[in-house]
C-alpha cells in the first residue's frame, strides 16, 4: 500500500495526547515486524544467491580448465607432429584438392563464355 510518511516537530509530538502516542507506537512495532520478516527473507534469498554464484563459479573453472586442456591437445605441440594413417588422406588435403577442382571448372566455365557467341 501507500505509505505516507508524517514527520512531527517537537511542539507537536510535545502536544500529542495518550491515545495518539499509542497508536504512533502500535504503528511503529507492526513497521519494525514487517521490516524484520522482510529482512529475514531476504537474508535466506542472499544465502541462495551466494549458494549459486558459488556453483557457478566451480562450473567456470571446470569449464576453463576443459577448455584449456582441449586447446592444449588441440593446438599443442604434439597435434603438430600428427601424421595421416596409410591409405587415408587428411582433411586440408582433401578440401585443397576439392578446392583446386573448383578453381579449374570456374576458369573453364569463364574461359567457354567469353569463347562463346551469344
Amino acid at each position: 500500500g501507500l505509505l505516507i510518511m508524517t514527520f512531527l516537530n517537537e511542539e507537536q509530538i510535545n502536544s500529542l495526547n495518550k491515545k495518539s502516542m499509542a497508536m504512533i507506537i502500535k504503528t511503529l512495532q507492526g513497521q519494525i515486524m514487517l521490516l524484520d520478516i522482510t529482512n529475514k527473507k531476504l537474508s535466506v534469498q542472499l544465502e541462495a544467491a551466494n549458494e549459486t554464484t558459488q556453483k557457478l563459479l566451480a562450473q567456470v573453472e571446470a569449464l576453463t580448465a576443459q577448455i584449456r586442456l582441449s586447446s592444449q591437445r588441440h593446438f599443442g605441440k604434439s597435434s603438430e607432429k600428427a601424421s595421416t594413417i596409410d591409405g587415408q588422406i587428411s582433411l586440408f588435403d582433401y578440401y585443397s584438392e576439392l578446392f583446386n577442382e573448383a578453381e579449374i571448372l570456374k576458369n573453364d566455365l569463364v574461359a567457354a563464355i567469353l569463347t562463346s557467341k551469344y
